[in-house]
């Protein structure tokens, strides 16, 4: 958790990495853009903002 100058007045930042396997097959970027955007969806629902 940062907090710090570049980081706007009463917010911390966070950084996650995430893995994303399946046993049975080699998966695509659909696959992964799919399960991505239902994370970022909750984390807007969230009022969290996604830095980039």
């Amino acid at each position: 958790i940062y907090e710090g100058d570049q980081i706007e007045a009463g917010f911390k930042s966070v950084a996650y990495s995430l893995t994303f396997r399946n046993k049975e097959r080699t998966l695509l970027d659909t696959d992964v853009n799919e399960v991505m955007d239902k994370i970022l969806k909750k984390l807007e629902g969230k009022n969290i903002k996604i830095r980039s």
